[in-house]
């Protein structure tokens, strides 16, 4: 491990939310990992004993921990986290991830290398724990995406319904976006944009980060030898109902913010029209269950969200 006033290594946040025995398993991996600089964990308001079970873990690798008194969201929350830290780069990175010994020596050698020089983020191929490929990003959303992801077409006509995430065919290379279990950037460029925009509350906020930094002149890129064993949807499985309301309004926030007015009225007719009924019918069928109260309980608080965000003209 180099000296941790090496400017050259890299940083990481981890974002803690009753992980149970996951951050410490994160932090053990951590342990073994060449060009570590600090580790900064922001906790928000875990109910769990998480912190507790890693405690060892968080001396072993000299952690700093913020707690915060409730849950202020993940981009918020990283934006914390990322204010500590002073080498050039930040890994923002789940802690129900493990990472490769030169996990993060793979990130920092592209950094600085010639053909690394137009990029500012970067991602790293992810399986599961059985060695399956898991998401590591993929294109920027768009009408188009959501309709063919919602209807299959994606699978019918890929060309004209691109899919709505990378394949692991494609190997490394430049990439609209990675996803945010591990996101590692430049911390100049990072603070160029502000960091996350903290009004998504969780996803999204990545994609939102990377499309800004492609507007401001910079890439990302997936390195494919680079494994990292993602476990996934391990703090938003406790609250299903909630997740998918997130989900929901942060994709339409992003919408908001980056779409035409005709494609954000297409969203919604998509949303409530294909995406609402489909939901249903695969919970129940999943569920073996005649209410949807997961999908239900999802859009319920949704349409409350955007009834507020009309009258308010918020969102």
């Amino acid at each position: 491990m180099k000296n941790r006033s090496d400017l050259n290594g890299i940083d990481v946040v981890i974002v803690n939310w009753n992980t149970s025995d996951h951050l410490e398993h994160c932090l053990a991996s951590l342990q073994r990992c060449v060009e570590l600089g600090q580790v900064v964990i922001v906790d928000n308001a875990s109910t769990d004993d998480s912190l507790d079970v890693a405690e060892e873990s968080i001396r072993a690798v000299t952690a700093t921990v913020i707690r915060n008194e409730s849950n202020v969201g993940f981009g918020r929350a990283c934006n914390q986290g990322a204010a500590r830290c002073r080498a050039s780069y930040v890994l923002f990175l789940n802690p129900d991830t493990r990472v490769r010994a030169d996990s993060l020596e793979k990130v920092t050698a592209f950094f600085e290398s010639p053909a690394g020089s137009t990029y500012a983020i970067c991602g790293v191929r992810m399986t599961d724990p059985e060695g399956h490929w898991a998401i590591p990003g993929g294109p920027f959303p768009s009408l188009r995406l959501v309709l063919g992801n919602v209807t299959r077409l994606n699978r019918i006509a890929p060309r004209l319904f691109p899919a709505r995430h990378s394949s692991p065919t494609h190997g490394s290379g430049p990439i609209d976006h990675v996803i945010g279990a591990f996101l590692a950037i430049r911390r100049s460029v990072f603070e160029a944009l502000g960091g996350f925009d903290q009004r998504y509350f969780i996803y999204y906020e990545e994609v939102d980060l990377c499309l800004r930094a492609r507007d401001s002149g910079w890439g990302s890129f997936h390195i494919e030898d680079g494994d990292v064993v993602h476990i996934g949807n391990v703090s938003t499985q406790q609250i299903m109902g909630r997740r998918l309301f997130y989900s929901l309004r942060s994709r339409h926030q992003y919408a908001a913010r980056h779409w035409t007015p005709a494609a954000r009225r297409g969203l919604m007719l998509v949303e409530f029209g294909l995406e609402l009924p489909a939901r249903m019918a695969s919970e129940m069928a999943t569920r073996r269950s005649l209410v949807p109260r997961e999908t239900l309980q999802g859009y319920r608080l949704y349409t409350n969200a955007l009834t507020h965000a009309f009258r308010a003209d918020t969102f």
